[in-house]
């Protein structure tokens, strides 16, 4: 019985510590390719203050996004 549980906790504990490592590099990679994006986006033309405004927008929009679906089910289940 004992047995078990510790066979569990070290299950979940490498279980979390792999998830967080996968999550690390995908952030990771998605910043290299958007820094990569925001070079072409300067060299055709945008300002610093336009690409600047683009990521605000991009940042409210996920953010945003991520407020309110979880609230409008949270609404729905009372």
């Amino acid at each position: 019985m004992e047995y078990e549980k510790i066979i569990t906790l070290i299950t979940f504990v490498i279980t979390v510590s792999i998830m967080a490592l996968a999550t690390n590099y995908k952030f990771f990679i998605e910043g290299v390719n958007r820094k990569r994006i925001f070079k072409q986006l300067f060299l055709i033309g945008y300002t610093g203050d336009k690409i600047k405004r683009i990521v605000d927008e991009e940042v409210i929009f996920l953010y945003g996004l991520l407020l309110i679906i979880p609230t409008t089910n949270i609404r729905g289940t009372m």
